[in-house]
């Protein structure tokens, strides 16, 4: 039966252009044709089922099993379900040998008697899906009359205390903070005390420095970029810790106070809003008291908060209290066809398999997915357009 439905949703996902479930009656008749589906060949799968990008899926799915293979200890649950590292382990190296021989058929139907799909949030309500990328900017080792902007590494007086054991609502809560000149334990400084009251100035925590301090917002929403200083070398500044302030959107924050329509938030149009509004700079730009640190590398691989390699199209930033890291994850939704001056010309259904292994400020909650989009400008357009809604689920390595 638990095959039955995972083919027909399969087939019910792939077939619609928006995200639908299909009607109940239509379930039952399936239900009521068990044998007769079952029998059916996968070669009869809807084509573009088929479509998923394999190639793109492969090279995510070696990353996941070489990190399973060098932690046996590690210990998944799904659904409250405890799952040890060896037997996930070797459901993904049965996959990837299905998809290394090309053989999409058996790929899929080892998926269907192998894994439960199982929905991630409320079955009636919709998931967000945005987008995020790796921006490329101009940066200075020196400091100067225009790049005066510090990238900050992350501060020895930080204090992350696991709040776990105040009790079970506290299971994955952190308090971020520092010890005051009281002695007394604090938040710790906001975007604000740290950009315009230089609460962190003279500690040697400069790691370079932009010429737009817009350019640092985008570098933290986007949580890791490539900066290219002058003599042409690249550095990858990496995500490090972030200061435990709540993320709050200067695009939501624009649009409710009336400066922006909803429907025209985008990251074009924000830079336009406080270019043509400078007085109206730190009213926006410190609503959101988040602020993130980087580490400073020579250009190699983009992680996320899974420390793994990050694949385009095919990594997936979640909130780990609905979507465990590492879970293997379908998701569906319409993806953006983005043409000149970043103007949405079409919408197309993104039908993929994907992992989750990285975490966002703003990702929070079950109906909430970030899409890594990768590099360079098609990346950067995707990223800015994405907002649609769709489904999300988890495949759940069933235990036989």
């Amino acid at each position: 039966m638990r095959k039955v439905l995972f083919l027909l949703l399969f087939f019910c996902l792939a077939c619609s252009k928006a995200v639908l479930k299909p009607p109940e009656t239509e379930v039952l008749k399936a239900i009521k044709k068990e044998e007769t589906i079952e029998q059916e060949p996968l070669s009869n799968f809807p084509e573009n089922v088929k479509k998923i990008d394999f190639e793109g899926f492969l090279k995510v799915l070696n990353i996941i099993i070489l990190e399973l293979e060098n932690n046996p200890e590690k210990i998944f649950y799904f659904d409250g379900q405890k799952y040890d590292s060896s037997n996930y382990c070797q459901k993904l190296k049965t996959m990837r040998a299905f998809l290394q021989e090309k053989n999409v058929n058996e790929f899929l139907k080892y998926l269907s008697e192998n894994f439960e799909l199982k929905k991630v949030g409320e079955e009636s309500r919709k998931t967000l899906f945005t987008g995020y990328y790796i921006p490329l900017l101009e940066a200075r080792k020196t400091k100067d009359e225009i790049f005066k902007y510090p990238i900050y590494s992350k501060p020895k007086d930080i204090i992350s205390l696991k709040l776990a054991p105040l009790g079970p609502a506290f299971k994955n809560a952190v308090f971020i903070g520092r010890i005051d000149s009281q002695n007394n334990l604090v938040p710790y400084f906001s975007r604000k005390e740290i950009e315009k009251e230089g609460a962190l100035k003279n500690r040697a925590l400069e790691l370079c420095y932009l010429k737009d301090p817009l350019d640092l917002l985008l570098l933290q929403i986007q949580g890791s970029g490539f900066l290219k200083m002058e003599d042409g070398e690249i550095l990858l500044a990496s995500y490090a810790g972030k200061n435990g302030r709540e993320y709050k959107s200067i695009g939501k924050y624009l649009s409710e106070n009336n400066f922006l329509p909803p429907e025209e938030v985008s990251w074009d149009n924000i830079r336009q809003f406080l270019k043509d509004n400078p007085e109206k700079y730190d009213e926006v730009i410190y609503s959101n008291p988040s602020y993130v640190f980087f580490d400073l590398k020579e250009e190699g691989n983009v992680v996320g908060s899974s420390k793994l390699p990050l694949v385009p199209l095919h990594s997936i930033a979640v909130d780990k209290n609905y979507i465990p890291l590492l879970s293997l994850c379908l998701i569906n939704f319409d993806k953006p066809v983005v043409g000149e001056e970043n103007l949405v010309k079409s919408f197309h259904n993104f039908f993929e398999l994907a992992f989750a292994m990285d975490e966002g400020s703003a990702i929070k909650g079950a109906e909430r997915i970030d899409l890594f989009c990768g590099f360079g400008e098609e990346a950067e357009k995707l990223a800015h357009t994405l907002k649609s809604e769709g489904e999300v689920f988890i495949l759940i390595p069933l235990i036989k």
